[in-house]
């Protein structure tokens, strides 16, 4: 699945890079999985002006037994580290896998909100990563995707 990440990421393709912008919804801050970005691959794409959308899969949060809220904090605290509050989303994995205890449906995002809130990232910071950074970076795909259209 990450095979175009990996060729995206490689130095030989810095000329390509500059000119796209990728979105991605995986780390691999908690452990290592092939399916994950390292914190290398994180910082690459901040580099790039990308955004990285932390997932709240159970499987991407702990290795075993039931993930948290606490879990799924320390996890966009993390990105936020690597990458810059200008390169980080929330994202999602609610498709019916068990979810994440406190976390468990979008109805909770306001516990998520309270507890970043908590952690000290404020409300212009919270704007960016409840969408502000992905809608930046969208505009951008679009925009671009337009002048390679029109001309």
């Amino acid at each position: 699945m990450f095979d175009f990440l990996k060729k995206f990421l490689a130095p030989s393709n810095e000329g390509e890079i500059k000119k796209v912008r990728k979105i991605v919804d995986q780390i691999n801050a908690l452990e290592a999985d092939t399916q994950k970005l390292t914190d290398d691959q994180i910082r690459a794409i901040a580099e790039r002006d990308g955004v990285v959308q932390g997932t709240f899969y159970p499987g991407f949060l702990v290795e075993n037994g039931q993930a948290t809220i606490d879990d799924a904090v320390r996890h966009l605290l993390h990105l936020i580290d690597v990458a810059g509050i200008d390169h980080v989303g929330i994202g999602s994995d609610f498709d019916g896998d068990g979810g994440v205890r406190g976390l468990a449906t979008a109805a909770d995002y306001l516990n998520l909100t309270r507890r970043l809130l908590a952690e000290g990232i404020n409300e212009r910071m919270l704007r960016k990563v409840w969408g502000g950074n992905f809608l930046r970076v969208m505009s951008r795909v679009q925009y671009n995707t337009l002048q390679n259209f029109e001309g």
